[in-house]
Order: C-alpha cells, then sequence, then structure tokens
C-alpha cells in the first residue's frame, strides 16, 4: 500500500469516526472510543507535520474535542495502564 493510499483510508476512517453520532454506553466502550481518537490524532499528525493543511488540523481538532468529552464522562484522563 502506497503512503497516498494510506492516507486517503486514515482520512476516511477518522471523518466517519468523527461524524457519527453513536453514544458509547459502557466504559469499555468508552475506553476505546477514546484510545481510537487519540490513535487517530497521533496518524493524523504524522501526515500534518509533512504538509501542514488546514483541513487535517480540524479533523485534529473535531477529533480531540470527542475524546475530551469521552474522557469527561469517564472523569479522567486516560493512560496506557488503562488498557
Amino acid at each position: 500500500m502506497r503512503k497516498s493510499e494510506k492516507f486517503d483510508e486514515l482520512i476516511q476512517e477518522a471523518t466517519v469516526f468523527a461524524e457519527r453520532k453513536k453514544r458509547f454506553a459502557s466504559r469499555d466502550e468508552q475506553i476505546i472510543a477514546a484510545n481510537t481518537a487519540r490513535d487517530f490524532v497521533l496518524k493524523i499528525n504524522q501526515f500534518y507535520k509533512d504538509d501542514p493543511q488546514p483541513a487535517l488540523m480540524d479533523l485534529m481538532k473535531s477529533i480531540s474535542a470527542i475524546k475530551r468529552k469521552i474522557e469527561a464522562k469517564i472523569k479522567r484522563p486516560l493512560r496506557s495502564q488503562d488498557l
């Protein structure tokens, strides 16, 4: 898989994650969703370092906002020990 294909796939998955209106009922679902959001932001950031596009920053901001909301429901930030 080429770099541009990985990038396109990542952006598509992250956009779907950011736009979905699913509620995370259980604590496990909330932890998984917060970790998924963190992973998306970190991966997108690698591409953003190479080519700073405003659309990428906006996507990272929206995913980060979702992550913060989920962590607020959990009542504390997640750490790697929570996995």
